[in-house]
């Protein structure tokens, strides 16, 4: 297959404001703080909460409520992956609309294969996390079949994922860790300059420079939007390759 990093990169360039947008909308739904978190972390604090609030942490309901946000933050993000996807098939800017849109166009049986597909992925994981990485790399691809072929059922698009995606996990899973990596990398040259500068402000004055903090976290959000533009562009594009390469 070509090469899918350059490929994602030129197109994040052709439809980069809509990438941005979709990217930071993803980026939120992917990695935003859990609500219920934050509410233990203020009956903590001693602060007044609804009584509702209060009767959940009571009843022990903390766990499952954190679970079911993180298992829809997972599906969401599914939906965000097959409107890149289709933008891409299509040759046409995503949108975030169109990403949540696809609830509803694709229906209960898209629901209940990523659903699918999230469980049996956890299931590999808790064996050893390797099964896992490469059980998840071989799930991914069903969503994708699924979204060709609307008509095609769960279990064929399982079967299909397995033999579409055979010798082809290593190069996806290539692809991401150096779509991973790189932002590491940049991540690190303002870490350096701000780690060097804010010692040598503060052997010199006594004080912490919090004005520099707020630019090194800037920095870091930029930097970490930007690459994330790439990353999640990934394995849509991948897949949009490997339908050229099966079945054209």
């Amino acid at each position: 297959m070509s090469n899918i990093f350059v490929k994602s990169i030129d197109f994040v360039k052709r439809h980069f404001w809509s990438m941005l947008l979709i990217t930071f909308v993803s980026t939120m739904v992917a990695n935003g703080e859990n609500p219920v978190i934050s509410i233990k972390e203020t009956l903590k604090d001693g602060n007044i909460l609804p009584a509702l609030f209060k009767v959940l942490f009571k009843v022990k309901l903390i766990f499952p409520i954190s679970l079911l946000l993180t298992i829809l933050s997972s599906i969401l993000y599914k939906y965000i992956n097959i409107e890149i996807y289709s933008a891409i098939k299509e040759n046409r800017s995503p949108s975030v609309i169109s990403a949540f849109k696809n609830i509803f166009n694709f229906g209960f049986d898209m629901f209940t294969l990523i659903l699918m597909i999230l469980f049996k992925t956890l299931l590999w994981t808790l064996l050893f996390v390797i099964p896992g990485i490469i059980k998840a790399l071989e799930y991914q691809r069903a969503i994708y079949i699924k979204v060709s072929d609307p008509t095609i059922s769960n279990g064929e698009c399982f079967i299909g994922d397995k033999d579409e995606m055979d010798g082809k996990k290593l190069s996806l899973f290539g692809w991401e860790f150096l779509a991973g990596v790189i932002p590491f990398i940049l991540l690190v040259i303002p870490t350096m300059i701000f780690v060097v500068w804010g010692i040598g402000v503060a052997m010199l004055t006594d004080e912490v420079v919090f004005g520099g903090i707020s630019l090194y976290m800037l920095i870091s959000f930029i930097i970490i939007l930007l690459t994330s533009t790439v990353i999640i562009t990934i394995e849509p594009m991948f897949n949009a390759e490997l339908d050229e390469l099966i079945y054209e």
